[in-house]
């Protein structure tokens, strides 16, 4: 049986985690079904503006694609620029309003990307 694994957003510590990404999750599931990964990410490792987490440093530090398909080995991957172009219009707790569109917009397109 097939199954399609989605990764979407900002992927942030990819090449930290993977070691345990791949022992934990993706061991184990191949074990069971052959996977295939779809990935949607952004140009940028960390999102720009204020979020959940504190995790920007105020280095843009850019996503490498070999790496990613090193590692990953996704089926189809899209890299795109992520743009916001009002990070000022927040919500309650400063996150901009955009954040969550992205946030959905990536999610979108990663499982885009298994149906194409």
């Amino acid at each position: 049986m097939k199954l399609a694994l989605l990764i979407h957003g900002h992927l942030r510590s990819y090449e930290k985690v993977y070691p345990s990404f791949k022992k934990n999750i993706l061991d184990f599931l191949k074990k069971h079904y052959e996977v295939d990964i779809f990935m949607h990410t952004w140009h940028l490792e960390e999102f720009k503006t204020r979020t959940w987490h504190n995790g920007y440093k105020g280095k843009d530090k850019h996503v490498d694609y070999k790496k990613i398909i090193e590692l990953y080995n996704p089926k189809r991957l899209i890299i795109e620029k992520q743009n916001i172009e009002n990070p000022r219009k927040t919500l309650f707790n400063g996150t901009p309003v955009e954040s969550y569109r992205c946030m959905w917009y990536s999610m979108y397109q990663a499982c885009q990307l298994k149906i194409d």
